[in-house]
């Protein structure tokens, strides 16, 4: 089963998202809400069209 939804809220993240989270292809639904993350969205998180 492909991982399509994941919730990393309220975990005390801090740093950058890597960006291998976007090679995650069937990713479709990424929580980071609540955390202490900072830096850019990398690149293959930015979603161009739909």
């Amino acid at each position: 089963m492909p991982l399509q939804f994941l919730s990393l809220t309220e975990n005390s993240l801090t740093g950058e998202i890597p960006a291998s989270v976007g090679n995650i292809s069937s990713l479709s639904s990424l929580l980071l809400t609540q955390n202490y993350l900072q830096g850019s969205i990398p690149d293959t998180l930015i979603i161009t069209s739909l």
